[in-house]
């Protein structure tokens, strides 16, 4: 895969949609201290022909319960005026959209 096809983008917490198919469950306690020792290290990867995530489901989810219980946003998601999260995510097959 090349770099064009292949790009890390701000995305909105709220836009970030899981595949359905996903059935791996997710140690989101472990998850969650590791975001806040680490900040968001491992992005989430989003397939950009069908907006589904490929990878970083556990992440998202512990992203979203950690926003609905008030709490900050970990580094490196960056806080929009309106108050949403801004959750930088890699793009796959970014090539197609182009």
């Amino acid at each position: 895969m090349t770099t064009a096809e292949r790009q890390v983008e701000l995305v909105r917490l709220g836009d970030l949609r899981a595949n359905p198919r996903n059935v791996k469950r997710h140690d989101t306690d472990g998850i969650a201290e590791s975001l806040d020792r680490f900040g968001l290290v491992d992005l989430p990867v989003v397939d950009a022909r069908t907006g589904l995530l490929v990878a970083g489901h556990g992440r998202t989810d512990t992203l979203r319960a950690r926003k609905q219980a008030g709490n900050p946003p970990p580094e490196d998601v960056v806080l929009a005026a309106d108050g949403e999260w801004l959750n930088p995510a890699v793009l796959e097959g970014a090539r197609q959209l182009l």
